[in-house]
């Protein structure tokens, strides 16, 4: 719809290039008339044989003579590139001479062949020619004019009116009715063409379309091509990091398993960094084996591995892995976790990421010396952790724009250096995957809030 709408706009057809195409038909049309008159009129003198045998010789020396001074008349036109009309109106004018003639040389009883010989004549030339309709209505009344000199010269043999009746009514009436012909003719001519016109711009632009659309298919075709292979070399990079980083995560872990089996010499805080250590180590294990998954990384949603547990025990865990961060800023986590333990079934890893990113940063984004509310609670089976700092708000645009970071980042260079608020993305990204449901608000009234959802077992 678009493109045919510009096309329409845009498709115009001159006057004077609808005048010089019109001109070109008329003169291929004009063309065929003469042609097919210079052969076939000789063979109207069978009818002379029949109906004027003793006339027959001159009448087709004078048709002769008519063809030839119509066929002069016609290269002269073509050679000299003068009006399509002049070969016509010659002939015209010289079938008109040669049967205002014929009709008062020949019998009374002939008389009537000839005029409706005449009328056919008239009859077919104006249902094929192309000129104004005045012409033709000139031409039958010089036609009718040269029959009366004809007979007051040649004939006066009997009257007038028994002239007119022996078949000069039917070639009147014939020329008359017949010469409207070219007018409809003629208006058709003018439609065709411009509409041929017209068809014919379009195809142009069609055409410069599809050559432009071919342009832009190959441009694209080329972009994809390297967006392919930077999609390789992204993979590989990411097979390549990913298996070093796995080596380096497997030598902690087998750190970590040294000291755990030595942990007979560890005071209870040794001990408790060393489990904080070995269950991070555990988590980013899992993760690396998910990135590593092709198609995790190539398929459009992550594959979870769900479990049921106890989701109170596993925020406890975050928050006291953050509270020595925390404590950097002089910020206190005040957890509150539910009263009655609460089963979920989801991924423990990544379900521990949405809480650790939502907590992590709010710590990041809250100022110093605050408090951090952090809530569990169940209602109506359906497990609620709240976060709510009251300290100050960082706006609801902002926090819009940092839920949206990786929708952001994901149309803009990967490259770019700004990540802050990119945890609570993923957590939204998460929460949503596990069939979860994350709010958030931030106003100076009320500070920062986040909510989680997620239906209890």
């Amino acid at each position: 719809m678009v493109i045919t709408s510009t096309i329409n706009n845009t498709t115009t057809v001159s006057e004077a290039e609808l005048s010089q195409q019109v001109y070109r038909r008329s003169w291929y049309v004009t063309n065929i008339i003469i042609w097919a008159f210079l052969f076939i009129y000789p063979f109207f003198t069978i009818l002379d044989l029949i109906f004027a045998p003793y006339l027959w010789q001159s009448l087709l020396l004078i048709r002769l003579i008519t063809v030839l001074f119509v066929y002069v008349v016609y290269e002269l036109a073509r050679k000299r590139r003068l009006d399509y009309r002049l070969p016509l109106h010659v002939m015209f004018a010289t079938v008109s001479v040669t049967y205002a003639g014929l009709c008062n040389l020949v019998d009374l009883s002939a008389v009537s062949t000839y005029f409706l010989t005449l009328s056919v004549l008239f009859l077919l030339i104006n249902s094929v020619i192309y000129w104004e309709s005045t012409n033709s209505y000139l031409h039958t009344a010089l036609a009718i004019i040269l029959l009366l000199l004809g007979y007051y010269i040649l004939n006066q043999r009997y009257p007038l009116a028994t002239f007119f009746e022996e078949g000069g009514q039917i070639f009147l009436i014939v020329a008359l009715f017949s010469g409207y012909i070219p007018r409809t003719r003629y208006r058709l001519l003018w439609k065709e063409t411009r509409l041929q016109l017209i068809t014919q711009q379009a195809n142009q632009q069609l055409q410069v379309l599809n050559e432009e659309l071919s342009d832009k298919n190959r441009v694209i075709s080329e972009t994809n091509g390297q967006l392919q292979r930077l999609n390789e070399q992204k993979n590989n990079f990411i097979y390549i990091a990913g298996h070093d980083l796995k080596n380096l995560v497997g030598t902690i872990k087998l750190s970590v398993g040294e000291l755990q089996s030595e942990s007979w010499v560890l005071n209870s805080d040794q001990r408790e960094y060393v489990e904080y250590i070995g269950d991070a180590t555990q988590r980013i294990q899992y993760l690396l084996n998910k990135l590593l998954d092709v198609k995790d990384i190539e398929g459009p949603a992550i594959s979870f591995n769900y479990e049921v547990f106890e989701i109170n025990e596993e925020i406890e865990k975050i928050v006291n892995i953050l509270e020595e961060t925390a404590a950097q800023k002089s910020i206190t986590l005040n957890y509150d976790p539910s009263t009655i333990p609460i089963s979920l079934r989801l991924d423990r890893v990544f379900a521990g990421q949405i809480f650790q990113n939502l907590i992590n940063n709010a710590i990041k984004f809250s100022q110093p010396v605050n408090t951090l509310t952090l809530q569990t609670t169940l209602a109506d089976n359906l497990f609620v952790f709240e976060l709510t700092d009251r300290g100050q708000a960082i706006g609801q645009e902002r926090l819009d724009q940092m839920f949206g970071k990786l929708d952001e980042l994901s149309h803009n260079n990967v490259n770019s250096p700004d990540r802050a608020g990119l945890g609570l993305s993923i957590a939204l990204r998460l929460t949503e995957a596990m069939n979860g449901h994350l709010y958030y608000r931030s106003s100076p009234e009320t500070g920062n809030y986040y909510r989680v959802e997620f239906p209890s077992v």
